[in-house]
């Protein structure tokens, strides 16, 4: 599969952030012992989808592809205006210091631009008149613990295996492969899940994360101010 896009425009929130990883703070608000946290993102991008479907006819005389299954993009070429692998997101966070215990809570509701079916809001998109895009409810959680033991995360939330290769993906801010749903688009054009690795989903889940362990720190060997080699010592548990 070929997809081109030709025109990418990503119009952000005051303070562009990308929820799932909590990479930059939103907007701060003091109320009493708590912090208060708003953040999100808004994007829309147009996308041109050029499909395999030039291999000819089958012995039925019907046109044929020469991929087919999965998510790989097949049948007629399509043009669309959607999200990228990123739906938009409004993310609300509140933390606090209580009893000795850091607390905290989380609600992360992410909306598409483009209607959905009635499969849900994660499902084929649908579109035609009347319709309404979907609110997928990914983040609901709670933590709480302690500097000194770590802490304890309860509820709804991005799975721990394999969440570093779509955290990592390079398009996660973009598009990547728009797959066979550009004809039809839904919340996510899903990048490169499915197409080079297995989506980790969001699910309910106990985590419990470990302190540091031990100390990092950089130790660098100079020599004559020319070569600078450097390595880190400590580990992580």
């Amino acid at each position: 599969m070929n997809t081109r896009t030709k025109l990418a425009i990503a119009v952000s929130a005051a303070i562009w952030m990308v929820p799932m990883t909590r990479a930059v703070a939103g907007i701060d608000v003091e109320a009493g012992d708590w912090k208060i946290d708003f953040s999100g993102n808004v994007n829309a991008f147009y996308v041109n989808a050029s499909c395999d479907h030039n291999a000819g006819l089958n012995a039925q005389g019907e046109p044929q592809t020469e991929i087919s299954g999965g998510l790989a993009c097949t049948g007629d070429n399509s043009t669309a205006v959607r999200n990228g692998l990123l739906p938009a997101a409004l993310v609300f966070s509140a933390s606090t210091r209580q009893d000795n215990f850091d607390i905290g809570a989380t609600i992360g509701l992410y909306p598409g631009i483009n209607s959905s079916a009635a499969a849900g809001v994660n499902g084929p998109g649908l579109p035609s008149a009347l319709q309404t895009p979907g609110i997928d409810a990914r983040q609901i959680f709670l933590t709480f613990g302690d500097a000194s033991w770590g802490s304890v995360k309860m509820g709804r939330d991005i799975g721990l295996f394999g969440k570093d290769a779509i955290l990592d993906d390079m398009t996660l801010l973009g598009v990547g492969t728009a797959s066979g749903n550009n004809i039809a688009p839904s919340n996510t054009s899903l990048g490169r899940i499915g197409l080079g690795y297995i989506y980790t989903d969001w699910e309910p889940q106990i985590t419990y994360t470990t302190i540091l362990v031990g100390r990092s720190e950089e130790r660098c060997i100079e020599r004559k101010g020319v070569d600078r080699r450097c390595h880190a010592t400590g580990e992580r548990t």
